[in-house]
């Protein structure tokens, strides 16, 4: 499934996504920086076929939830750049840490829930 999105990314970030494919907290540290986590970001969104004014708008609810990082973890257990709990995102299937897994789900939930229902602190 993750060849089909990685098309549409930009090279560098296809070439993150392939290198963070490991998944674990510590394979997201080959992103450097939020600057750079915001494209990647932007890129997943508009791959699946989200306006810019979306993909905007998720790289700032990212960066409320969790900084921009992907190895954040919340007081309550919430996992990677936009929070999920692992039971939110396992239907989407990968590693909540990888910042690609992560930001693909994110787009499944705005789809079927909107900003404010997923993220109703930062959306």
């Amino acid at each position: 499934m993750a060849r089909h999105h990685i098309r549409n990314l930009t090279t560098a970030a296809a070439a993150t996504c392939l290198a963070l494919t490991v998944g674990t907290p510590q394979a997201s540290a080959s992103v450097q920086g939020p600057g750079e986590m915001g494209w990647l970001i932007r890129d997943v969104w508009r791959g699946l076929g989200a306006t810019e004014s979306q993909a905007d708008k998720a790289v700032q609810v990212a960066a409320c939830e969790s900084g921009l990082d992907p190895n954040a973890v919340g007081r309550e257990g919430q996992i990677g750049l936009f929070q999920f709990f692992r039971r939110e995102f396992e239907p989407y299937g990968g590693n909540p840490y990888n910042p690609y897994h992560n930001s693909r789900a994110a787009f499944g939930e705005y789809k079927q829930k909107g900003w404010v229902t997923t993220w109703p602190s930062c959306g």
